[in-house]
């Protein structure tokens, strides 16, 4: 493969699954749509399998795993099963911050460090998928159907399949403390208004209605992708892809009001105080010690660690922010982690790569998965969790819409991510940071049609 894509390629290679063209005038026709991230039925969970993994030849030592970090946990645990399945493999495993990922994993790169599996999100995907750095296992995986199709079609890019969805489909749907809301003798809200007077009452308590790692800039664009697909008439993917094509503008109106709506969270004093100063640690505390009663995206394997008695989580979808009734509220998530093999897997390493992929994903590796962190709905086609608020979390996922940050080119991504947190510090206005968005937008494109 070549490692050298012109950056004119990777802009084409960029726009999502499809390989969609960002401008008419730069890129081949378009493609279809990518489809929204919305499982089939899950088959019924049957007893795990207990066949041995493939043979892995004579590779005895240490075995490397680099992950984005997630909120999901039982990875120690496959590690075990992986050893005791192929003696004399040591799995280490190691994670990077989603923000900081790129920066720490070209630095592995640079000095040629052993990594032998990559988990990624699907923005890294397609960034190390189209600049020729990740192995096409379209011919290698013979068990496709034990996966959701929408997994595969969402990590296929340019007719090729760079990773395996793994884990559980999911994203950043609201969760909240129903005790705090059951004491005030208060329902979920349903409309932004309805929001707004909860936050009134809570106040005087201390209470913030929502709180949010805003410390960490990489995830304030969740917050975008759920409230456009509200301005765009659930049209967020598509018009997101016509954005990207030239055909729509970031600084058209549905965009611009996407924006005004999360500022306008910070104007009514909906956020907690100091929201771009908190991490993600001091998000989960806020909730665990009821500072915070709503929070979209939460780590729950951290809140029931901490075992709050007055906790109750529950979820559900953020409140209609758009007076239409045919719109519906969505959120955005996606088809679960990238699970891929790099390029530069030594040889002598590569079959046991590939039997570490075929591993995880089985059903008995996916059952230790799923129970561990309460997974809702998953990557395979066995069912997803009991667990009460799980299945609350899967009533909610016909309502999922793809992360529209693996439709970006990494420089809009940024330019929204500073934007949006300017913007909730009231350092600038929704018009401001569109019109901001635009303008990288119009530099990439001209220094790649150029």
């Amino acid at each position: 493969m070549n490692k050298h894509l012109s950056r004119r390629d990777f802009l084409k290679l960029s726009a999502g699954a499809a390989g969609v063209g960002i401008l008419a005038a730069c890129a081949a026709p378009a493609q279809p749509t990518p489809a929204p991230a919305v499982p089939a039925p899950a088959a019924k969970a049957t007893d795990a399998p207990k066949a041995a993994p493939p043979a892995t030849g004579d590779y005895k030592g240490k075995f490397v795993v680099i992950s984005v970090a997630t909120d999901q946990r039982g990875e120690g645990k496959l590690g075990t099963m992986f050893e005791q399945a192929n003696p004399g493999v040591q799995v280490t495993h190691v994670t990077f911050p989603s923000e900081k990922f790129v920066e720490l994993y070209t630095a592995v790169k640079n000095t040629k460090e052993q990594v032998d599996i990559l988990e990624l999100n699907g923005q890294d995907l397609r960034r190390y998928a189209t600049s020729g750095d990740l192995v096409d296992l379209s011919s290698i995986v013979t068990y496709k159907d034990r996966f959701r199709p929408v997994g595969l079609r969402t990590y296929t890019i340019n007719d090729k399949l760079w990773a395996l969805p793994w884990g559980g489909i999911g994203g950043f749907n609201i969760y909240y403390n129903k005790s705090i809301l059951d004491k005030k003798g208060m329902t979920y809200p349903k409309t932004y208004a309805e929001l707004v007077d909860i936050g009134k009452k809570l106040k005087p308590d201390g209470i913030a209605a929502y709180t949010h790692a805003g410390k960490n800039i990489y995830l304030w664009p969740v917050w975008f992708f759920t409230t456009y697909a509200q301005t765009s008439g659930n049209q967020s993917n598509e018009k997101t892809l016509k954005t990207l094509r030239g055909e729509l503008k970031f600084t058209d109106p549905e965009v611009v009001a996407a924006l005004a709506a999360i500022f306008k969270f910070a104007e009514d004093g909906l956020f907690i105080a100091g929201v771009n100063s908190q991490d993600s640690p001091a998000s989960i505390a806020n909730i665990v010690t009821n500072r915070a009663a709503f929070a979209l995206g939460l780590d729950v394997n951290a809140v029931r660690d901490a075992t709050p008695a007055d906790v109750s989580l529950a979820a559900d979808l953020l409140p209609k922010i758009v007076d239409k009734p045919e719109v519906k509220s969505q959120y955005p998530g996606g088809t679960g982690i990238a699970l891929s093999i790099p390029v530069g897997v030594a040889p002598e390493r590569r079959k046991l790569a590939e039997s570490f992929l075929d591993f995880v994903t089985r059903d008995e590796s996916m059952a230790v998965y799923r129970d561990t962190n309460k997974l809702a709905v998953l990557t395979t086609k066995l069912e997803g969790s009991n667990d009460p608020l799980s299945k609350q979390v899967a009533g909610l996922v016909d309502n999922l819409t793809t992360y529209l940050d693996w439709l970006w080119p990494p420089q809009i991504t940024r330019a929204f991510q500073e934007g949006i947190q300017a913007g909730v510090a009231k350092q600038k206005n929704a018009d401001e940071v569109a019109s901001d968005i635009q303008k990288e937008f119009d530099k990439l494109v001209a220094s790649q049609c150029h």
